[in-house]
């Protein structure tokens, strides 16, 4: 399993732990946590870049969890990646709002290893 934290500095900046960038085994969970106070929430969308050789890498894809029924939507995203026997990867955007109402996207990349 794959943990990515995710929250908002002093600053406003918004952070991801090792960037957001990280590597996975084949079929397993990725989770990103919203931590602190100052984020309000994330949106993930997997995005296809040819140029970086990506490849659709979700099994299921990335959803707000454990809850995704509105009214109660969860901060926090869940997604599982597919059984693969060579290395793949997928960029992603990683959406976020903070509690100021300040937001932002931030593009990172899974990679996902046999």
């Amino acid at each position: 399993m794959l943990t990515i934290n995710c929250s908002i500095d002093e600053n406003g900046n918004f952070i991801e732990s090792s960037n957001g960038n990280g590597s996975v085994e084949s079929g397993g969970i990725v989770k990103w946590v919203v931590t602190g106070s100052r984020l309000d929430t994330i949106s993930i969308s997997p995005k296809i870049v040819s140029a970086t050789g990506d490849s659709a890498i979700w099994a299921i894809a990335p959803r707000p969890y454990p809850d995704n029924t509105p009214p109660k939507v969860s901060k926090n995203w869940q997604g599982t990646v597919i059984e693969t026997t060579t290395i793949v990867g997928e960029s992603y955007d990683i959406g976020h709002v903070a509690n100021s109402g300040a937001s932002g996207s931030h593009d990172p990349r899974i990679s996902v290893n046999p």
